[in-house]
């Protein structure tokens, strides 16, 4: 096709695929920002309950020398232990996981959603699909996935309205 994008999209449908980009990135970096004050916030419980956090990258995904919008000449990363196993979703008690095995994992997750909000942290995506099962050990699950995860305040009162609010 070559030539300019001009004789094939209008000025409104620039303006609604620039701004598209810009939420786009505007979600990129809020849900980074989130997900990195989380692994923060729960150091210790990295590489055991969740996920071990080794750093931050960013890449400049601006293939000119003219940039376009900071929101989307640069992506931020997390460099996060890959965690190898099976989603809660994917077992079956009785078939891929034993009855025994299945208690103790439930059991030892909800502790790990208890230690969250110890050090003040509301997931906010718990679900199947981001509790993982190390092939090694399916007594101690992993919960992944803190894109969406929030902070919570230091005082008791707001911490208690936000985990209310939350389970609503």
């Amino acid at each position: 096709l070559g030539g300019s994008h001009e004789k094939f999209y209008s000025d409104s449908e620039y303006w609604r695929d620039w701004m598209g980009d810009i939420q786009l990135g505007e979600d990129m970096r809020f849900s980074y920002e989130r997900e990195l004050t989380a692994y923060r916030k729960l150091r210790d419980l990295q590489g055991v309950r969740i996920p071990r956090m080794f750093g931050t990258v960013q890449y400049d995904i601006s293939h000119s020398l003219e940039r376009i919008h900071p929101m989307v000449d640069t992506v931020n990363g997390l460099v996060i232990e890959y965690v190898g196993g099976v989603t809660m979703e994917d077992l079956q008690v009785g078939v891929n996981i034993s009855k025994e095995d299945a208690y103790a994992g439930s059991q030892y997750m909800l502790q790990t959603i208890r230690e969250l909000h110890l050090r003040e942290v509301l997931h906010n995506d718990i679900r199947c699909v981001n509790v993982m099962y190390r092939q090694e050990d399916r007594t101690r699950p992993v919960l992944i996935d803190f894109g969406i995860a929030k902070a919570i305040a230091n005082d008791t009162t707001s911490a208690a309205q936000e985990l209310s609010t939350a389970s609503n």
